[in-house]
């Protein structure tokens, strides 16, 4: 499959989640392709809270 993540907003810093890999003859980052890994955080139908989106947001960057 895929994911998505919007990156078109700098405060949103989309970049720090990727990969350090740069293109080998451009030489220019490859943003757009990186390995992710998907946990559930909750029980489906539960709505995420702040705190859960900090953990999520900090763990294993």
């Amino acid at each position: 499959g895929s994911v998505f993540i919007p990156f078109h907003f700098a405060e949103a810093a989309a970049n720090l989640l990727t990969i350090d890999a740069l293109d080998p003859h451009a030489k220019i980052p490859e943003f757009k392709f990186c390995a992710v890994r998907l946990e559930r955080l909750g029980s489906p139908g539960e709505q995420p809270t702040r705190a859960t989106e900090r953990a999520a947001a900090s763990s294993e960057v």
